[in-house]
């Protein structure tokens, strides 16, 4: 599994410190939902991150944890902050639609 590593290793080098966009968004299951979903993903390796959405804390991840927010429609920050281990992520703005779900993740 040598091979594998070279390509996430260089994608974590290109993205140390900015918020990774995967403007790629994908329809939630529920065909009735009203909200949509945040996929955060802290990929680094040693760094705690805190997730600030709009300036509120929504808790952290551990290195390689993901986790999914639901969030009203709506134009919404985010910005990975770092609390151990290492710095965080610059700020970006998503927009977010019922029934949607937008990727972001952190490797710094």
């Amino acid at each position: 599994m040598k091979t594998g590593l070279l390509p996430i290793l260089a994608v974590a080098l290109v993205t140390l410190s900015s918020c990774e966009k995967d403007d790629a968004v994908s329809p939630n299951s529920s065909p009735s939902c009203t909200t949509g979903t945040l996929r955060c993903t802290n990929s680094s390796t040693n760094t705690v991150q805190r997730i600030m959405i709009s300036g509120t804390n929504y808790g952290s991840l551990d290195p390689g944890e993901t986790r999914s927010i639901e969030l009203a429609p709506g134009s919404w920050s985010l910005q990975f902050v770092g609390i151990s281990g290492g710095s965080g992520c610059s700020a970006s703005s998503f927009n977010i639609a019922a029934c949607q779900t937008v990727n972001r993740g952190c490797s710094h």
